[in-house]
């Protein structure tokens, strides 16, 4: 943590969301909802927005902004990092408004008996081992001297070579960084790790990312479609994931390490 960035007020917002997550569950203990209230429904969109407020916050405090959650330590936007987070978003935020749906409900049930079904822990899994072996990649990399800089002169490509940078991209072995927190863009999502790429488009990534939003917007869409049906019965488990579902995910996971297993190869 940095002190310079971090302070009492981001301590205090922190707390503030935590208490407004408490205080949302001690709620669905007092209040009965009928069915047509969809409390469960409503339960998870806030749920949501508070956990992605949380990660707003931290991040915030720790980078000086508010996507800095999703940021790795070359101060670039994370793809891996920001599949985690939206994972842990909707994952976390279905189990919460699935008991506090079954909080609200009038007759006594067992309202932390939610299951996940074994599909998602999988699916999870995928998602962590990813943003595992691309770490281990990116520091195999890291290590490395560059063997091509991009620079449009060779003026450019000295300063880079010293590790100084002329733009907003300077060099960690064979990765491209960014000097500050500041000089981050949402492109990193689609760009190139590698010097010798030049920060151009990476297909791999913007597959994995179209996939991530995809199958996201589903399993957000099955959720909010269970929360509005269970009626008065409790919800025993979040919705299941079907093998398709699953084998998507673990293509674009595997292409996107394929790519950057290539990559660390040839520039070896």
């Amino acid at each position: 943590m940095n002190p310079t960035t971090w302070t009492k007020w981001h301590t205090a917002a922190v707390l503030i969301v935590v208490a407004l997550i408490l205080a949302l569950g001690s709620a669905s203990t007092w209040i009965s909802f009928e069915k047509e209230s969809n409390w469960g429904v409503w339960a998870f969109i806030i749920l949501a927005a508070l956990l992605v407020g949380l990660l707003g916050v931290i991040g915030h405090g720790l980078v000086g902004r508010v996507d800095g959650a999703l940021m790795d330590n070359r101060f670039r936007i994370s793809l891996a990092q920001f599949q985690i987070a939206v994972w842990t978003v909707l994952v976390l935020g279905a189990w919460a408004a699935a008991v506090f749906a079954n909080l609200g409900l009038t007759e006594s049930t067992n309202a932390f008996d939610v299951s996940i079904p074994s599909e998602l822990w999988l699916a999870l899994g995928i998602s962590a081992t990813s943003f595992g072996g691309a770490k281990l990649i990116q520091a195999k990399d890291a290590r490395k001297a560059p063997l091509s800089v991009p620079a449009k002169s060779a003026a450019e490509r000295t300063l880079i070579q010293r590790g100084q940078s002329p733009a907003a991209w300077t060099v960690r072995g064979n990765l491209l960084a960014h000097r500050i927190p500041a000089d981050a863009t949402w492109g990193d999502l689609f760009a190139a790790d590698g010097t010798d790429d030049g920060g151009v488009p990476d297909i791999s990534k913007i597959q994995m990312f179209f996939f991530t939003v995809v199958l996201a917007f589903g399993y957000a869409v099955a959720s909010i479609d269970l929360f509005a049906s269970h009626g008065s019965d409790p919800i025993t488990g979040l919705p299941p994931l079907n093998e398709s579902f699953v084998i998507l995910l673990g293509i674009s996971q595997g292409s996107y390490l394929v790519k950057k297993g290539v990559d660390l190869r040839l520039n070896a």
